[in-house]
């Protein structure tokens, strides 16, 4: 792309829209409102040449990004590449956590949240900060700032060390919604499989509803990583709903 700008991204998203794409990932997002029909690596790509510009070219970036948080820049897409490419900047944490922060409102399901979270990169380098910036999400009772919290856990804090702080907080969540209680299942999945032997006395001794807890460990037996035997150990644990 020679030129970024608001409509040039827009223009360049109509050229690569997939009518049967749109279709599929309408029906898998609910309230995804708009969707274009593009991939997930197509948008990658100009999500990381937008984030590029934030050292060449700032007013382009800031006029995207004001684009899309005053509701013009309305689609899936668009939402998804600004999201994605804040997680890409060359910037420091606390300039990306604030960007973050102003860029929730619009994570409205799990596909925007997904990916735009693994994206952040730079929270491996600063996990005490970040720890810290996700604490009012988790208590805030909103289902994506929730989301957004559980998946950076294991996507950047699958580490031994962070175990007992992970298993604590999936015990105080309140997973009665359904996104909230996936991503729980899902973190919960992660870190079994690295750390068996740490996690599998919480699975046997835990505050989760009944179905987070399924879901965990119905997570569990779908690893490919996670052996035949105890496959069978993790399905004798199911409860009853």
């Amino acid at each position: 792309m020679n030129e970024f700008s608001p409509e040039s991204i827009r223009t360049q998203l109509l050229s690569l829209a997939d009518e049967k794409y749109c279709e599929f990932n309408s029906s898998l997002i609910p309230g995804c409102g708009k969707i274009i029909g593009v991939r997930i690596p197509q948008l990658r790509g100009i999500a990381k040449q937008l984030a590029s510009l934030y050292g060449t070219d700032r007013p382009a970036f800031n006029s995207f990004a004001e684009y899309v948080l005053s509701g013009r820049g309305d689609t899936q897409e668009e939402i998804m590449i600004y999201g994605m490419a804040i997680g890409y900047l060359k910037a420091d944490i606390e300039e990306s956590l604030a960007l973050l922060d102003a860029f929730m409102p619009l994570d409205t399901n799990w596909a925007i949240n997904d990916s735009v979270c693994m994206t952040f990169k730079i929270f491996k380098k600063n996990r005490a900060r970040v720890l810290q910036f996700f604490e009012p999400y988790i208590k805030s009772g909103k289902t994506y700032y929730v989301r957004m919290a559980i998946v950076s856990l294991l996507a950047y804090f699958a580490e031994e060390e962070y175990v007992p702080y992970v298993l604590a907080l999936l015990d105080t969540l309140p997973c009665g919604e359904y996104y909230v209680s996936m991503a729980a299942a899902w973190c919960l999945s992660v870190f079994y499989i690295k750390f068996p032997n740490l996690v599998m006395p919480y699975l046997e001794n835990n505050n989760l509803d009944s179905a987070t807890y399924n879901r965990s460990l119905q997570k569990i037996v779908e690893s490919f990583r996670c052996p035949p035997d105890m496959k069978n150990v993790i399905r004798a644990m199911k409860k009853k709903i």
